[in-house]
């Protein structure tokens, strides 16, 4: 799984809580035989977490990460995508396990014409068996960069507008990223 986090200034405040409420919420969801890897993005992508296992010891770094998140910068989506490819093809063992990719944001991205976002999955190696699902936080989000988004990474989008809506897309979202990869791996096991 590869969480990507948009920390831009537009993502102050509520925004940036919500997505790190969705990351700490994916890090409990994950067991010890999952990977996870945590992927920021502003004026440029930053990897705060490799992949790494979901252990005990995997999950406080990985909280740990989500928790000292700050918001700052333009927003530059097409250089964390370019990033998650870039981590993708490095695997070393896992190559053939089916890969969720959280995308996190308002989605108002400074390089919309970006080749990474225009086609993401068609950048990927041919192995990678991606799944892009994307959340989009506040009213006025760019619902159709991460539908979009979505959409050619065969996975799926939730807009979530409110606090008290956020519990059911999250778990509507997950469940189709992190269940479905999950079946997926068990049937290769």
């Amino acid at each position: 799984m590869i969480a990507v986090l948009d920390v831009s200034g537009s993502m102050g405040g509520g925004r940036l809580e919500q997505s790190k409420a969705t990351l700490e919420f994916l890090v409990g969801e994950l067991g010890d035989s999952d990977r996870l890897s945590i992927l920021t993005f502003a004026n440029k992508a930053t990897t705060k977490l490799p992949l790494c296992p979901m252990h005990a010891k995997g999950k406080v770094w990985a909280l740990d990460v989500a928790r000292k998140l700050n918001s700052g910068g333009g927003t530059y989506m097409g250089a964390a995508m370019e990033q998650v490819g870039k981590i993708l093809s490095s695997r070393s063992h896992g190559r053939d396990r089916k890969t969720g990719v959280l995308v996190m944001s308002d989605g108002q991205a400074h390089d919309k014409d970006s080749p990474w976002l225009a086609s993401f999955s068609d950048r990927l190696p041919r192995d990678s068996n991606v799944k892009v699902c994307s959340f989009g936080y506040g009213a006025d989000h760019d619902a159709s960069l991460l539908s979009g988004l979505a959409d050619r990474g065969n996975g799926m989008y939730q807009f979530v507008e409110h606090s008290n809506q956020f519990a059911e897309a999250v778990s509507t979202t997950l469940s189709h990223a992190v269940l479905d990869v999950a079946v997926e791996n068990a049937k290769v096991l």
